[in-house]
């Protein structure tokens, strides 16, 4: 009955939070789509999935970095891009998983 409860609560609180700050969604997803945009432009495919996810992996250690900081020390802006560059390499590596799918190789060039 409890977790019913907190199910429910946490439902309101979500969607009362999307209601108040769905401009901030937008513009979130705007910024995840410009890094991507920008480091698909800049680098080629990863050569396998282990690499797409060694390069999220280094996105969350720098956001975490970020984190550790002393409450005083952290910035909100670097938190932010360091959140951003982290879900845009989420999204990497589907598109890398998608397009060597496409090319008959499901795992990329390091495991066939």
């Amino acid at each position: 009955m409890e977790e019913e409860n907190v199910n429910k609560k946490y439902d309101d609180f979500v969607a009362s939070t999307f209601e108040e700050y769905k401009d901030n969604f937008v513009e979130y997803f705007a910024a995840i789509g410009s890094e991507l945009t920008y480091a698909c432009g800049k680098y080629p495919p990863h050569p396998s999935l282990e690499h797409s996810m060694y390069t999220l992996k280094e996105e969350v250690r720098e956001l975490d970095d970020e984190l550790q900081m002393q409450y005083d020390r952290r910035s909100e802006k670097h938190i932010k891009n360091e959140a951003i560059q982290v879900a845009a390499m989420a999204i990497r590596l589907m598109l890398d998983y998608d397009f060597w799918k496409s090319q008959g190789k499901v795992y990329g060039t390091v495991h066939q």
